[in-house]
């Protein structure tokens, strides 16, 4: 599951800095990517266990000792959620990774445009290690893999 979790987020993380994603990069400082530190911004909505601080910190915490990535992370809900990443949109100023349910993400934000297509990233090998209703839910109506 934590595998899963990762290659989720290191997926996100490439889709972020294919969309329009800022990292911020500090030399020097030690980690897992030679050197440099990266810091991430992570929304995310109570999906699974993603609305339960504890099981988020552990997450982030193994992501970064793995990658050297730093993740900052703010909690959205239901309420005013799907509003607060409507502004964010609308004035440039978006995360760097969201994590939602894919089949909201894909249908609000991948048929805008909004997404960056993924299809040339996952060989047949990649895409049997997810679970496939899952890996189902990122394609949109255009057939593009979000």
């Amino acid at each position: 599951m934590k595998k899963i979790l990762a290659i989720i987020l290191v997926l996100a993380f490439v889709l972020a800095l294919g969309a329009c994603g800022v990292t911020k990069e500090t030399e020097g400082t030690q980690g897992g990517n030679g050197g440099n530190s990266t810091e991430i911004t992570l929304w995310t909505y109570p999906i699974g266990g993603w609305g339960n601080q504890e099981t988020v910190n552990k997450l982030i915490a193994d992501f970064k000792a793995e990658t050297g990535i730093t993740v900052k992370v703010e909690y959205l809900d239901y309420t005013n959620g799907d509003s607060t990443v409507a502004n964010a949109i609308q004035s440039g100023n978006t995360p760097d990774l969201i994590m939602e349910g894919p089949e909201r993400l894909v249908a609000n934000y991948g048929a805008a445009g909004l997404m960056v297509d993924l299809s040339g990233m996952l060989d047949a090998t990649d895409k049997a290690e997810i679970n496939p209703a899952a890996l189902a839910a990122c394609y949109g109506t255009d057939g593009k893999l979000y």
